[in-house]
């Protein structure tokens, strides 16, 4: 054999072992150290990639990049690709929009959540609970799903309780549906607010019918006959009969209706709790009006220190010893005409300017037979700001916290202000005077002692009512029995430097007996408890010092 065919022969023998060891031992099947032996590579079942590969559809939806066919397996695949692919699917995840996830996976977001209950503190299943969106905090309008400005609703559960999930942080409007034999209960909130309650009435239909005359005794067509809330109106016939059904709350003791009719003085009837005993009994009320004679108009035109007209402002024309009320708008020459005014001797004139004049009041004006012309000037509010920081009652810069500024002196003039990531505000560009800061959501805050001033001025501290404490309690009786439903008022003050704030909030327990404030600050707080049949107790408490569960004992009335 020949030198050249042994170097062949070598050669191909070692072809044919890498061949067989290329076909009989791949590479994924390869051992695994772990420090204390030999194991084969575990696929994990809770390895994301693992799982989208194996063809799990609802993990799979999670993880767009990866191949989503179901009779793959992950063969030669190094760590450094699953980490890649897992980032990778991770990445595409994110870079979906809210919209696009599935309905397990929104984003939680902010809710609004509580106890829907009967005034006997029972509570109501299945009443629908709406929020309707005020305005929002913290949140460019523009980027907002529109789906998000819509009202959301939930459905209470056989507790009575309610859960209203996924809203943009702001104040909205919550109240339930009416339904047949239940009015509908209202109250403002913020989103992640806890423990907003809602305390619907039960209602009862009555049937109101009668006859409206003059005081001649002749009979009225068309009256307007109105009912209160809920609103129900109808209109007198040719003979003065009017029928009306009305729903009244179970525990009301009055029920008042207004009769209305151009040329005669406006008049309200009550019906007491004697008629309203028996839901199945009509109530029978007739009515007399009074003719008003010799109405007259009153006329004027509003204009700015320069004699140039002011256009669309309300006047509002009122007289309490008449119980009378009209308005009237400005056109664009600033003109203005109050027609079938009763004359009489202690009107009142206001105009409350939308724009950037201060508020026109006239008091017992005097508006003869023959009318009255007006020529008013509305004295312009010079331009103002101010700026502050809002802090907690320990002292922690609170922010994004967003409140509403109203000014003292135009009523009509309103706007918002939120604080910074430090706790800083300020406002600008807004008429020079007193100022009123508001929140008319739980808690509710009023922060007065502030002016918006044209010259410079430092900033002001405005402290809040706001920590995480809690106050928990029992309202009972002398016995010790749980008293159902009374109102619980939790208020408090504080000065700082001449700026007054106070805050309030507010509950009704349920049938235990049992309430709850949270997010409360430190400092002397006041607590006043009422039920009916019981005298009113009022109790202060120093938060941060005193026990804060604590047991009320409401004393019986003689």
């Amino acid at each position: 054999m020949t030198k050249s065919v042994l170097i062949t022969l070598v050669l191909a023998s070692l072809v044919l072992v890498i061949l067989l060891a290329w076909f009989f031992v791949p590479p994924s099947t390869s051992p695994k150290y772990t420090g204390t032996g030999y194991e084969q590579p575990q696929i994990s079942a809770e390895d994301p990639v693992t799982q989208s590969l194996s063809g799990d559809p609802a993990v799979a939806a999670e993880s767009p990049a990866i191949s989503l066919n179901s009779s793959a397996t992950p063969t030669h695949s190094s760590s450094k690709q699953t980490a890649a692919a897992s980032r990778a699917a991770e990445s595409a995840r994110l870079e979906r929009t809210a919209s696009a996830f599935p309905d397990d996976e929104q984003p939680e977001g902010l809710a609004i959540s509580g106890l829907v209950q009967d005034e006997d503190g029972h509570p109501l299943s299945n009443i629908e609970v709406v929020a309707d969106p005020m305005r929002f905090f913290n949140v460019d309008q523009e980027e907002i799903d529109p789906a998000l400005k819509e009202a959301r609703s939930a459905f209470t559960d056989y507790e009575g309780f309610y859960s209203l999930a996924g809203l943009v942080d702001g104040e909205y409007r919550v109240y339930t549906v009416a339904k047949a034999g239940l009015a509908s209960a209202k109250i403002t909130a913020r989103a992640g607010a806890t423990s907003v309650n809602l305390m619907p009435a039960w209602l009862r239909e009555v049937q109101v019918s009668g006859f409206v005359n003059s005081t001649d005794g002749s009979p009225l067509e068309a009256v307007r006959v109105t009912s209160g809330s809920p609103i129900v109106k109808t209109d007198s016939g040719p003979d003065g009969y009017y029928l009306i059904t009305v729903s009244v709350k179970a525990s009301a003791e009055k029920h008042a209706l207004s009769f209305k009719l151009e040329g005669f003085r406006d008049q309200k009837m009550t019906i007491d709790s004697v008629d309203l005993e028996d839901a199945f009994t009509d109530v029978s009320l007739d009515v007399t009006m009074e003719p008003i004679e010799g109405l007259t108009s009153v006329t004027g035109r509003l204009e700015d220190p320069d004699g140039q007209p002011v256009a669309l402002q309300v006047v509002y024309l009122r007289s309490g010893r008449l119980k009378s009320s009209h308005s009237a708008y400005s056109d664009k020459n600033g003109l203005f005409i109050v027609e079938n005014v009763e004359p009489g001797t202690d009107y009142n004139l206001l105009i409350p300017p939308k724009t950037k004049f201060r508020d026109y009041e006239a008091n017992q004006l005097v508006i003869p037979k023959s009318g009255l012309d007006l020529q008013i000037m509305l004295e312009p509010l010079a331009s103002g700001e101010f700026s502050g920081w809002l802090v907690d009652t320990e002292g922690n810069q609170v922010s994004g916290y967003s409140l509403t500024v109203h000014h003292e002196q135009s009523i009509q003039q309103s706007s918002l202000v939120t604080t910074d990531h430090e706790g800083f505000f300020m406002v600008e560009e807004l008429p020079e005077g007193p100022v009123r800061l508001e929140r008319e959501a739980a808690p509710r805050f009023t922060i007065t002692g502030i002016s918006a001033s044209s010259t410079a001025r430092e900033p002001v501290l405005v402290v809040l009512d706001l920590g995480q404490h809690k106050i928990q309690g029992l309202v009972t009786n002398r016995r010790g029995d749980p008293v159902v439903s009374p109102e619980v008022v939790l208020t408090w003050r504080h000065e700082e430097n001449a700026v007054q704030s106070a805050s309030s909030r507010s509950t009704n327990t349920g049938a235990n007996g049992r309430f709850e404030f949270a997010g409360i600050g430190v400092g002397q707080h006041s607590i006043q408890v009422k039920a009916p049949g019981y005298r009113a107790a009022v109790i202060e408490i120093d938060v941060g010092m005193d026990p804060t569960n604590i047991v009320v004992e409401l004393e019986e009335d003689s």
